[in-house]
């Protein structure tokens, strides 16, 4: 099968200037991006960032860039980019309009660039949590419409019909991958919707079926069930943080 269709619940492109945290445009996003470095099995794993030291007790942090990362459209990750990145996800707002977690996160922290492959964090207050912040940020870059679109993951971001679909394509350098050559995620709000569309044929997977009422006996069909670190925030004074 080189091409699948996929039942999501909810999509907006508005994930690139806004703070989500709906599963289902996270894994758009982790499919045509990848992080600075990366968060897996409560560690912290090389991506972009291809290594990195700590000094002066948490108050120094230095990140290398990876020389062979490159966007889907062949030009090179830059630690210009980095920056932009990091600096968007400061700048973001949730669906409330309140500040982005990584503007207090970061408030303490300062980034240099020392030259074209190397990163430097300087800490106010001595820190060990400078890789698991970062790690929650997608890199990403404008594409020549001025949408941020291009990642450096496996995947392109094809085409979007708001409201209705949205289609990812591999990207054709990655020969050894694995994978489908075409995903096309189908925007079903209502939960008995996507189970329909599954039972007719329409699409492969149907995600988030949790959302049903009762979920139905097994039909011959396979479900999977996963932990996430999905939260649910209780806001007292959402300018301050609470720790």
């Amino acid at each position: 099968m080189e091409k699948i269709r996929v039942g999501i619940s909810d999509y907006d492109e508005l994930f690139f200037t806004k703070n989500v945290d709906s599963a289902n445009e996270l894994s758009i996003i982790n499919l045509i991006s990848e992080p600075f470095v990366r968060m897996y099995d409560g560690k912290i794993w090389p991506a972009i960032a291809k290594s990195w030291q700590v000094f002066d007790d948490g108050h120094r942090w230095l990140f290398y860039l990876h020389t062979n990362s490159y966007f889907s459209d062949s030009t090179k990750c830059t630690m210009i980019d980095i920056m932009d990145s990091i600096e968007c996800a400061k700048a973001k707002t949730d669906v409330f309009g309140l500040p982005s977690p990584y503007t207090r996160y970061l408030r303490n922290c300062s980034f240099r660039t020392v030259n074209r492959f190397a990163l430097e964090v300087i800490c106010e207050e001595p820190s060990g949590d400078v890789a698991e912040m970062l790690s929650g940020i997608p890199i990403l870059k404008p594409n020549r419409q001025g949408k941020p679109l291009i990642g450096t993951g496996n995947y392109l971001y094809s085409k979007y019909w708001p409201g209705k679909s949205v289609r990812l394509t591999k990207k054709s350098d990655l020969k050894h991958l694995s994978a489908y050559e075409q995903i096309t995620f189908f925007i079903i709000p209502d939960p008995e919707e996507r189970l329909e569309a599954l039972k007719t044929g329409k699409i492969h997977f149907a995600a988030s079926l949790e959302q049903l009422d009762k979920l139905p006996d097994n039909t011959g069909y396979l479900w999977w069930k996963c932990v996430t670190n999905h939260s649910v925030m209780g806001i007292l004074n959402a300018w301050r943080g609470p720790f």
